[in-house]
């Protein structure tokens, strides 16, 4: 459903673009329109798979002063359906029409972004409007990483830990990251080993899912988890023998 924009359309960008291979204003067909809609309605499916921090805007030029049909996640550009393309917009789609590559810029905030945006053709050849996905790059990455595993893989089992009452997983997991790289450093080559002994030593591998979990949040394989954790049980038996 569209909305009150806050934003505003320069209509001397209809003459500027007059010239470009696309239709800027220019009623569409009922064929060109089925296009745009099936373009539109894969914004719900993108937006589940590459998670929150993954923004994705379509825009339709039959209509360019109401070009956004569909939005996901609009924190970056802060568009929204009903918002006009702008003169950064149309440039864009213009170039991509011949060079379909990633770029990076910067979003509203200041963000990192790295955008990949796909003209929409007809079967004639003309430009009928576009598909942009922009990834924030400043997102955290536990954040982006846990959102690529199944929900119940991120089980939201608590434990007691320090006599503070009950303490998520992943919290633990988060806080006991961020204390090795404060402690050694997060590019020392034993970073991985001195996670896993420390969540080992809170007692993190003794909850459900708690190897993927952790493989999850910190980006190291659960391969990687597993030989740790046989050798701190190995090590374990040592001191005991």
């Amino acid at each position: 459903m569209s909305q009150v924009s806050s934003h505003s359309f320069n209509r001397a960008l209809l003459e500027r673009f007059s010239q470009a291979p696309f239709f800027l204003g220019t009623p569409f067909s009922d064929e060109d329109r089925a296009i745009m809609n099936s373009v539109a309605a894969l914004v719900p499916t993108l937006s589940t798979l590459l998670g929150k921090h993954c923004e994705i805007v379509v825009h339709s030029l039959e209509d360019p002063e109401h070009s956004v049909i569909a939005s996901a996640n609009a924190r970056l550009s802060l568009r929204n359906v009903g918002d006009p393309i702008q003169q950064e917009g149309l440039e864009t789609v213009l170039e991509k029409i011949d060079k379909r590559e990633a770029y990076f810029c910067r979003g509203k905030a200041g963000q990192r972004l790295k955008v990949g945006v796909s003209p929409v053709m007809n079967p004639h050849g003309r430009c009928i409007g576009s598909l942009s996905i922009a990834l924030n790059l400043e997102a955290p990455f536990i954040d982006i990483v846990s959102q690529l595993f199944p929900e119940q893989v991120h089980a939201r089992e608590e434990m007691r830990i320090w006599g503070t009452g009950p303490v998520r997983l992943e919290d633990i997991i988060a806080e006991t990251c961020a204390e090795v790289d404060a402690k050694y450093g997060i590019s020392g080559r034993n970073r991985a080993k001195r996670i896993i002994a420390a969540l080992h030593e809170k007692g993190v591998f003794n909850h459900r899912n708690a190897v993927p979990l952790v493989s999850s949040y910190t980006g190291i394989s659960t391969v990687t988890v597993y030989w740790h954790l046989r050798e701190l049980k190995k090590e374990g038996e040592r001191q005991q023998s």
